[in-house]
């Protein structure tokens, strides 16, 4: 299923980035710089803002578990699409939330 975010889940998708940023990102850095990335852009704080200052964040979910996460922050004529992270690949869920 995929659904709009609720301030409730903000921890799991902090954990969801954090976990899927770590297997993507964290060999392309220092360790130093994988973990400011995730104070930066995986912290509850930053979900939060992002669901308080509308913008769209939507999860894919399974059975209760967080597969999959997007957001869309609209401003006047643009959209910002950002925060693609999913934890299944090759599973269609990437499509699914970019739709």
């Amino acid at each position: 299923m995929i659904r709009n975010a609720t301030i409730d889940d903000v921890p799991r998708l902090a954990n969801l980035k954090t976990r899927v940023g770590r297997d993507t990102y964290y060999n392309y850095g220092t360790p130093e710089q994988f973990d400011k990335w995730v104070e930066e852009f995986c912290s509850i704080q930053y979900f939060e803002n992002l669901i308080k200052n509308n913008t769209t964040v939507l999860v894919a979910e399974y059975e209760d578990v967080f597969l999959g996460v997007s957001s869309v922050s609209f401003n006047e004529d643009l959209a910002l699409f950002g925060n693609l992270y999913v934890g299944l690949q090759e599973r269609g869920i990437g499509s699914l939330l970019t739709k």
